[in-house]
């Protein structure tokens, strides 16, 4: 069926810049009337094949001109795939209002000031139980939701073209860590008088049934302290304070007082102290110098690094590198974090590794069971969610595309065609409309790497170089070349990196000094042409060395003129 096109003043505009078709670098983009909304701001993982890479990040290219319609920025929770990023692209969209919920804002503010030296950010409290609030044209309606973490929120989005709900991650726990239940009834309030979209977290559409609660967690961690005798180390997600808080309740039961590892899990713990969501005696917590004149059977150490994280606390351990903590036969060392987001895998499998290779019982999520419970709901969550909002258009969002798919036919179950369901794609914009749901324009959107201090600077020939030296090393040729003759002055010095030990290779390096002598004695005539020259050395010994070896290093001659 064919709709008359409306004038864009009629349309509320989607753009998801990232959080659909991946798990992470969450960002939704809500335009109408020219003023724009954004709905989280997080940061991904490097796989495989971005060696260096330290995270990911949104691309704002569709924004950069666009900041003068950009009425605020709205963040779920306190994940760093939904916040993360803040820091790298606040300061260039300038200073636009944040609105987040009182834990997640003080988890933005360390981390402005840490990585972006920014004090004075427009950052501002969202209460959950509050009321509505406005954002330009947007309304906009807060209501807990339950997670992995407190203080996470749903929206219901009252916009001139109707309401809309943006579920991202979510479950029904009736008894949450936190004793703070999904708002069940507020929600059923909010999209009483209709709802035209809902952008659902989809990710557990795969999984039958409901999610547990989060409380079964800290029945796993009193059954595995019951068996520890000496060191005990517990790694999940910094922010994972609702986990944290039983890790440490059960560390207490079983008479262990606490060691915080890692920058960012001691950041956090203090922050959520600070702010009350952590209420534990004074002395809970031990400095790690201080923990080395205690007992081992009287310790627990809470580690950063649950996802491999190289130079991470438990990555440091696992090296046999840890300033305050070295392994010791027997010790338990319990992973309790989400599983592996995508590029992370072989980075845990390595760690878990190393860490049984020096003696510690490692009981890990992907083959233990009880220590891992989702903060992301199931099928049996996902349809009541679905059947409580009855909006007119569903999206799903925060999963890959198997999820979407699994998801569009999880709520065919209450009688939605599939039409009325649309698996988006990173770019791919929805225009929506009291009377239709249509698919938009495309935004182009490529990977933004950070590497460093670097942002966005490393690109696909960069990659490409740096994965052909850790894979095939480097050959550098230094060649002096006469002037006047065109002939090379002296002898070719060669220096191989990753490709072969020079020692035991001489007969093979004499062999590359040869093809460099011969390229520039057949090419002499064009001795003034340097990078004609380079280029030839190039080629001819790539060639060779393939062809000999079956590797591809990357070569740079070095010609100078004598």
């Amino acid at each position: 069926m064919k709709f008359k096109q409306q004038p864009d003043k009629q349309i509320l505009k989607y753009i998801p810049l990232g959080g659909v078709g991946d798990v992470t670098r969450n960002m939704h983009i809500y335009e109408y009337g020219g003023e724009i909304l954004i709905v989280d701001c997080g940061i991904g993982f490097p796989d495989e094949t971005m060696p260096g890479v330290d995270i990911l990040i949104p691309d704002i290219s569709y924004l950069q001109d666009k900041k003068d319609r950009i009425r605020g920025l709205l963040v779920t929770h306190g994940h760093e795939d939904h916040f993360g990023a803040i820091p790298y692209i606040l300061p260039k969209l300038g200073k636009i209002p944040v609105y987040a919920a009182p834990l997640v804002k003080g988890f933005i503010e360390a981390g402005l000031k840490d990585r972006a030296n920014i004090e004075d950010a427009d950052l501002r409290i969202i209460d959950p139980d509050g009321g509505p609030f406005s954002i330009g044209s947007f309304e906009v309606s807060p209501f807990r939701v339950n997670h992995s973490i407190p203080d996470t929120l749903g929206f219901v989005i009252k916009t001139p073209v109707g309401r809309i709900a943006h579920v991202s991650d979510f479950k029904f726990d009736w008894t949450p860590v936190d004793n703070k239940p999904f708002a069940v009834s507020k929600l059923a309030r909010l999209t009483e008088p209709g709802i035209l979209a809902l952008f659902s977290d989809c990710l557990g559409s795969q999984t039958a049934g409901y999610t547990r609660t989060e409380k079964d967690i800290e029945d796993s961690f009193d059954r595995l302290l019951d068996d520890a005798r000496g060191q005990v180390l517990i790694t999940t997600i910094s922010s994972n304070i609702s986990r944290i808080e039983q890790a440490i309740r059960s560390s207490l039961r079983h008479k262990r007082k606490i060691v915080l590892l890692g920058r960012s899990v001691t950041e956090r713990v203090f922050i959520a102290e600070q702010l009350g969501y952590l209420n534990f005696p004074k002395n809970t917590f031990v400095k790690p110098r201080a923990a080395q004149n205690i007992p081992d059977n009287q310790l627990t150490y809470i580690v950063a690094g649950c996802y491999g994280q190289p130079g991470s606390g438990l990555w440091r351990i696992a090296d046999n590198a840890h300033k305050y903590v070295q392994i010791k036969e027997g010790a338990t060392v319990i992973f309790s974090g989400d599983p592996s987001p995508p590029g992370v895998k072989n980075n845990v499998d390595a760690v878990v590794s190393r860490l049984t290779q020096l003696g510690a019982d490692v009981h890990y999520y992907e083959i233990q069971e009880n220590l891992y419970v989702s903060g992301h709901g199931s099928q049996g969550d996902l349809l009541m969610l679905a059947a409580m909002v009855k909006p007119k258009y569903f999206v799903p969002i925060g999963g890959g595309p198997m999820h979407a798919r699994s998801y569009r036919k999880m709520v065919s179950q209450l009688g939605i065609e599939a039409e009325r369901v649309f698996e988006l794609t990173v770019g791919q914009s929805l225009e929506l409309s009291q009377n239709f749901a249509r698919l938009g324009k495309k935004v182009s959107v490529r990977n933004i790497m950070v590497d460093g201090y670097g942002i966005g600077d490393v690109g696909r020939i960069v990659l490409r170089d740096r994965r052909a030296l850790s894979e095939s090393g480097i050959l550098v040729v230094f060649v002096q070349i006469d002037s006047g003759t065109g002939r090379i002055s002296g002898k070719v010095e060669i220096i191989s990196r990753g490709l072969v030990f020079e020692k035991s290779s001489r007969g093979l390096l004499e062999k590359f000094r040869g093809i460099v002598v011969s390229v520039v004695e057949k090419h002499k005539g064009r001795r003034k042409d340097l990078a004609f020259m380079r280029e030839k050395i190039e080629e001819e010994l790539e060639q060779y060395i393939y062809d000999k070896l079956g590797r591809t290093p990357m070569i740079i001659p070095v010609l100078i003129e004598v």
